[in-house]
């Protein structure tokens, strides 16, 4: 989840619409220098497949006005109809689980500058 949670990270829009790892990649091209932030841990490759699915899936979800909605059961099933793509129990496990840490991260306050 560490690694899922760094990515995450990296993905989330600020205020200003732009991503932080475009801001960070901005910082290196202009710096010549790499920001540490934009390396964290990999995802590990016996669960690269399920966090592929979870990317596949985060592309269709909706929304409630108020922020985003959670996949539910449903959501994977019909996902998983569509592309017939065989879920195990323990699959599906980690889709929720990785969509918990995707609202997580996407939930959290924005770090203020402190101005």
């Amino acid at each position: 989840m560490e690694a899922a949670r760094h990515f995450f990270t990296l993905e989330r829009r600020g205020a200003d619409g732009v991503t932080l790892r475009a801001k960070l990649e901005h910082i290196a091209s202009t710096t010549k220098r790499r920001p540490a932030a934009l390396d964290g841990p990999e995802i590990p490759p016996q669960a690269a497949h399920v966090f592929g699915w979870f990317l596949e899936l985060n592309q269709g979800r909706r929304s409630n006005g108020f922020g985003l909605d959670p996949l539910g059961w449903g959501d994977i099933r019909d996902w998983s109809a569509l592309t017939a793509t065989e879920l195990r129990p323990y699959e599906v496990r980690l889709l929720k689980r990785l969509d918990t840490a995707f609202l997580s991260v996407m939930n959290a306050k924005e770090p203020t500058d402190g101005n």
